[in-house]
């Protein structure tokens, strides 16, 4: 019998929360993202889980978005990742281009 956490599941994203705004034009690794109903507004957020590429700890971190540009490119990342049967695991950068952010 295997026990659950052996499994390598959770339902919750994990990390000290940072404001994207702190996180924009680092190299970063996208380890999970969830797309959740916000409690202020009538439409969904994106709660990305994340670490530092430079860092040797790989600290997990959380930042929170309504960018429906990244919602995308993260549902395109994990398309791409179970097509090609690949850990969601994605290096990238979030930049911010005029008003909206993007993934590069």
């Amino acid at each position: 019998m295997i026990k659950f956490s052996e499994m390598g599941l959770s339902d919750a994203l994990e990390g000290s929360k940072m404001s994207i705004n702190d996180v924009i034009g680092h190299e970063i690794v996208i380890t999970g993202a969830e797309n959740k109903p916000s409690k202020f507004k009538a439409e969904n957020y994106l709660t990305i889980q994340f670490y530092f590429l430079n860092d040797e700890n790989k600290t997990k971190h959380i930042v929170f978005t309504g960018s429906e540009i990244i919602k995308k490119n993260i549902e395109q990342a994990k398309e791409y990742c179970k097509v090609n049967n690949e850990e969601f695991e994605v290096q990238t950068k979030i930049v911010q281009t005029g008003k909206f952010y993007t993934l590069v």
